[in-house]
């Protein structure tokens, strides 16, 4: 009993250090430019082939005013310093279901959202310090950013499947899911493509949130408190599928949308857990 009682006390310390690490790593953040800390191992390595430095001037010289004769095949690919940061959304400390992805995508229009749309950069600040209770980016007020039409459908098949699986409206289920399904992402910084994975997973703030996941979540999902399903970027994740609330896509499926059966799965545990 003595052991299961220390035991218990230092996964409880474990996962408070861990979580104090990512909110101070995040703490020292900057806008407009990498986190200190990786700049340093992008400087340190060699990586700066696999980053691209792309101002609004830059681009507005290079493919108009309004990015009229932007074309998405000849910008190049690598992580870019010049916008915010998207490490994770939603609950991340209290969610119950997580998904974890590769990394934010770039578009011409995040310089807009990131620059100029005042809502959008408060919710971007905010959501690095992890005391947000619902993604910032599925917020109806910022529906015409890349965010929230890239994830709103995601979550919409969620409630949808709660819905009708269960004896909750679409109101009371919206609100549920939207404050327990959480993001992280392997990589914290918009690319045009996917970068190169294996030369940018061992970025300190990549590392770091392997190690939330495997340190934090991972003892919930074993505990059957939380439910993972790794979308993509399986092999930086590490972690195996156990068929029930730890879900690992195939790696030849990664790039495909989340599917009906992937949303009704997770709609399963949300039901079970409310």
């Amino acid at each position: 009993m003595e052991n299961l009682e220390n035991f218990g006390f230092k996964a409880m310390n474990t996962n408070k250090s861990i979580v104090s690490e990512l909110k101070k790593f995040w703490s020292e953040y900057s806008p407009y430019k990498f986190h200190p800390q990786d700049q340093e191992h992008i400087e340190a390595n060699n990586l700066d082939k696999y980053c691209l430095d792309v101002s609004v001037d830059k681009m507005k010289q290079e493919y108009g005013e309004h990015f009229e004769h932007y074309d998405q095949k000849n910008f190049g690919n690598g992580i870019i310093p010049n916008l915010y940061p998207v490490p994770f959304f939603g609950n991340v400390l209290e969610a119950k279901v997580y998904i974890l992805t590769l990394n934010p995508h770039f578009v011409p229009a995040c310089f807009h959202e990131d620059y100029e749309n005042e809502l959008y950069i408060q919710r971007l600040e905010k959501n690095l310090t992890l005391t947000m209770k619902a993604p910032f980016n599925i917020d109806k007020r910022l529906a015409d950013t890349g965010g929230y039409r890239y994830w709103h459908p995601k979550y919409r098949s969620i409630i949808h499947n709660v819905v009708r699986k269960s004896d909750l409206d679409w109101e009371e289920a919206e609100s549920k899911v939207t404050e327990n399904v959480a993001v992280i992402e392997s990589i914290a910084y918009h690319s045009n493509f996917s970068p190169n994975v294996w030369k940018l997973f061992p970025l300190p703030s990549s590392q770091l949130a392997k190690e939330f996941v495997n340190q934090y979540l991972l003892p919930r999902v074993e505990d059957k408190k939380a439910f993972i399903f790794v979308q993509r970027s399986a092999r930086h994740w590490g972690l195996e599928d156990n068929g029930s609330n730890l879900i690992v896509r195939d790696s030849m499926k990664a790039r495909l949308p989340i599917s009906e059966e992937e949303t009704s799965k997770i709609a399963d545990f949300l039901i079970e857990a409310f």
